[in-house]
């Protein structure tokens, strides 16, 4: 399902969050492909509790790319540190105070992630912890572009499927 060197750096990062005992979960583009998503994988996104950052971030830094730091532009309004780990992209996101605009890019929302709703799926040889379907889904209508629709169908209809 996903390429081996994304396989790679799923593996080492969450060795790393498990061995820090860090809760985490796989949101985004990743967690839509693991719902039946066709869409290509852009980047791995992680979100964590914002005051997890100061231990896990040493470990990190030699994969950073940016931050970590608070991240703003017209959509986005988080605690972000970009990695760049064996060719794949990953962005590990502050769960606790994250802050995201409407869908019409104009009114700023509270949108703090649940990561104690996150459900536990195989991936290779590991199990990962994976944003709720119906948690993605709500996430993503959020979002603009068609790319976003298909992960929402997805993941609607593996949480239909597992009467989630």
């Amino acid at each position: 399902m996903f390429p081996e060197h994304t396989v790679t750096a799923l593996r080492w990062l969450t060795h790393l969050l498990d061995s820090l005992a860090i809760p985490y979960q796989l949101s985004g583009g990743f967690a839509a492909k693991m719902y039946g998503s066709p869409r290509p994988l852009n980047d791995i996104d992680v979100d964590i509790p914002d005051s997890t950052f100061p231990l896990l971030a040493p470990h990190l830094l030699p994969h950073s790319t940016f931050g970590p730091e608070r991240y703003r532009d017209e959509k986005w309004d988080v605690l972000l540190m970009t990695l760049s780990h064996s060719g794949q992209d990953i962005d590990v996101t502050g769960a606790t105070s994250a802050r995201m605009t409407d869908a019409t890019n104009v009114t700023w929302i509270d949108a703090p992630v649940d990561i104690s709703s996150s459900l536990q799926l195989p991936v290779a040889d590991m199990n990962v912890r994976i944003m709720h379907p119906r948690e993605l889904a709500a996430y993503k209508a959020l979002l603009n572009g068609q790319h976003q629709r298909i992960d929402i169908e997805a993941a609607l209809r593996y949480a239909d499927m597992h009467s989630l």
